[in-house]
């Protein structure tokens, strides 16, 4: 199973991950909002002192629901970039990934 954040929805239409569709990876999403300076350079030299803006993300039911069912032995769950990890992460109550409300 694959997680991918919304803005790299269009990896789905290369070559890769519709060959690797077909040999039943379960692709899910998750929706993320990040500020505008997310991407901006620290300028400042106490890395303490750099502003950054909130992220702010969701994970539905269904998403949740298919990597609990993922995550058995012999199973992987592959995370897309590094804050999709932190949502996963920020989700997780007792080894299971749950929607938060």
């Amino acid at each position: 199973m694959a997680l991918l954040p919304l803005p790299l929805q269009d990896l789905l239409h290369t070559k890769f991950v519709r060959k690797i569709v077909k040999k039943g990876v379960n692709i899910q999403f998750l929706t993320l909002h990040v500020g505008l300076n997310t991407f901006a350079s620290v300028k400042i030299q106490n890395i303490e002192d750099h502003k950054t803006h909130t992220k702010k993300f969701s994970l539905n039911k269904a998403a949740c629901d298919a990597v609990n069912h993922t995550k058995q032995p012999d199973n992987k769950v592959v995370c897309v970039s590094i804050t999709t990890m932190q949502v996963l992460e920020s989700f997780a109550i007792n080894n299971k990934v749950a929607p938060q409300i």
